[in-house]
């Protein structure tokens, strides 16, 4: 898994979701691990259960039942390219532009300005 927001800049980081600890606690599923170096970040992930659904509908919607569907391909019948799909996910990229690179992304996802016409 990598993450990216403005504030690391240049940085991506990468988590190996493997090593990432599951802990559930009253109303609250806690994702707990470490980013990999070069930046060794803790980091903790919380979902409460009233977000279950949203969760759920990432991985039930066509793009999602796709993406778990190509992860079965590969683990079936390709194990070396899914072992170089992992070790991409989590190394981490520095000196990148990923403010350019997912601008088509955040471009679909933030909300559009409404005009004077409504």
């Amino acid at each position: 898994m990598r993450v990216w927001s403005r504030g690391l800049g240049r940085v991506e980081l990468a988590a190996d979701m493997r090593r990432v600890r599951v802990i559930h606690d009253g109303d609250t599923l806690f994702l707990v691990g470490k980013t990999e170096p070069p930046v060794s970040w803790d980091f903790i992930v919380s979902l409460d259960s009233s977000e279950l659904w949203k969760v759920a509908r990432l991985a039930l919607n066509r793009q999602g039942l796709g993406f778990m569907l190509r992860f079965l391909w590969l683990s079936l019948f390709h194990r070396k390219e899914l072992a170089l799909d992992r070790v991409k996910s989590t190394t981490p990229r520095l000196g990148t532009n990923p403010d350019r690179e997912y601008a088509p992304l955040l471009t679909k996802v933030r909300p559009r300005k409404q005009t004077a016409n409504g």
